[in-house]
């Protein structure tokens, strides 16, 4: 998922691991693993922002 991300968005790994660490990657896995990466990595970067309050 993170070179999926990586390769689609042109991030950093660092942003990228900022945005979405293994904990956050662990505890969403039932929920992303099945959906299409794309939308997945769109909905990680939700969440960061909700957590973030922005």
């Amino acid at each position: 998922m993170y070179r999926y991300w990586h390769y689609v968005t042109g991030e950093s790994s660092r942003e990228i691991y900022r945005q979405a660490p293994a904990k956050t990657m662990n505890v969403n896995y039932l929920m992303f693993h099945t959906m299409d990466p794309e939308m997945a990595v769109e909905d990680l970067k939700e969440i960061y922002r909700q957590k973030r309050g922005v």
